[in-house]
Formats: C-alpha cells, sequence, structure tokens
C-alpha cells in the first residue's frame, strides 16, 4: 500500500485468490485480514504480512438454457426488470437478472419468448424458481406463461398463467413456481402421503437470529 495520496486510509476485508488446476475443480485461498492500512488508525501499519486460512473448493460449474415466455394477452408485455431465482436438489443460485436476451433485443413483450444463459453450480433437480419484476418503465404490467429450463439432459417447464403485476390479477410482482412433474420427483426422495389426490410439496428453512440468546432448548 503506497502512503502518496490525499485519502491515505485503507481498511482491508480479505484478499481471494482462485487456483486454476486443469482437469480439476478449482480453489479459492482467503488471506483474511480486517485491518486498516493508515499511518493514524489501528496500529499505524501500512504493510501486513497475511496467512491464507481455510481454502474453499469451488463446484464445477453448469450452463442453463433459460425460456421465458411472456403471454398473448392485452398489455402481456412489459418494461420492466425481470429476475430469476432457481432452487434445486443439490444446490440454488443467488438471485439473477434476466438481462441480455439472445433472442430478442426487446425483451418480454407479447407473445415472445426470451432465451438466457446462467452459469451456476450443478443444481441437480429443479424444483422450484421464483421470479420477480421491479415495476420499472411505461409499461410495468406483465403476464408470464411459463418458463423451461434445460440442462442439456432434461427440461424443467414452470408453468404460470398469471400476471405480476400491482394493478392486474393478485396485485403480486412475484412468483413461487413449482415444476410441473415435481410431485412424483420428491416422492422419490421424500415420503409422501397419497391419501389425497393432490396436495404441494413444501420445503421450509427455519433462520435462527444472531442476536444475544437467540436459541431454544424446548421442542
Amino acid at each position: 500500500y503506497f502512503f502518496d495520496k490525499i485519502d491515505v486510509t485503507w481498511h482491508l476485508d480479505r484478499v481471494e485468490i482462485r487456483r486454476l488446476i486443469k482437469n480439476q475443480e478449482s480453489k479459492i485461498y482467503i488471506f483474511r485480514c480486517n485491518r486498516w492500512f493508515a499511518k493514524d488508525k489501528d496500529d499505524g501499519f501500512i504493510v501486513r504480512d497475511l496467512i491464507p486460512g481455510n481454502f474453499i473448493e469451488e463446484k464445477p460449474t453448469k450452463k442453463y438454457i433459460v425460456d421465458v415466455y411472456t403471454g398473448d394477452k392485452l398489455g402481456s408485455g412489459t418494461d420492466a426488470n425481470v429476475f430469476l431465482t432457481m432452487y434445486g436438489y443439490k444446490d440454488d443460485t443467488n438471485e439473477q437478472e434476466l438481462k441480455y436476451s439472445q433472442t430478442n433485443t426487446d425483451k418480454f413483450e407479447r407473445k415472445q419468448i426470451d432465451r438466457f444463459l446462467i452459469e451456476s453450480p450443478d443444481l441437480g433437480y429443479i424444483y422450484k424458481i421464483k421470479i420477480r419484476q421491479d415495476q420499472r418503465g411505461l409499461l410495468d404490467s406483465w403476464f408470464l406463461d411459463k418458463v423451461e429450463i434445460k440442462d442439456g439432459q432434461q427440461t424443467f417447464v414452470f408453468n404460470c398463467d398469471q400476471w405480476l403485476a400491482k394493478d392486474k390479477g393478485y396485485s403480486t410482482l412475484e412468483r413461487i413456481l413449482y415444476e410441473k412433474n415435481c410431485r412424483s420427483s420428491i416422492s422419490d426422495i421424500w415420503p409422501v402421503s397419497h391419501s389425497t389426490d393432490t396436495h404441494t410439496p413444501y420445503n421450509i428453512q427455519i433462520q435462527i437470529d444472531e442476536a444475544p440468546d437467540a436459541g431454544t432448548s424446548p421442542n
């Protein structure tokens, strides 16, 4: 760190170095610091030696083709930004903006199919997606027909046939959609009661707050 600028203080959190290994998964080495580089802060040092901690093995990535079908209704198209999260048995993605359509310059127009490419760790069977729009632009309502996701081996279909809009349908900008064959696939992995003809699978996750004494012993 060179001490020759007007703004001469810098707080370094960590350094990550990715090692690429041919025909193997890459590794990330983490050098944690969490200290100031400044003459008037912390211990006044502007040079530090960092020791690597645990490394992270990156999971091999997979390319997913996402086809978004806009419906065929009056006012179906939108100018809003659209975001997608995919949930699989092995992993899930962070929220991804569907920004660059491979098939159309003007995205999400009526009766149009927009194709996007998303790269992520192998998700396994994709059983659920979350899709939302941010209501930006002049045309902020959107009628979504369905979403199809291809992983090179199979196609996952998520039917919607609903509005993502504040002034139409159920007045929501976000939809949680389950894969059309999700019921049979979940039955193969987790026992499901077949006492009724129809049911919806639920995956429940509980996050405990970080506040003191947030945990509990009782059932």
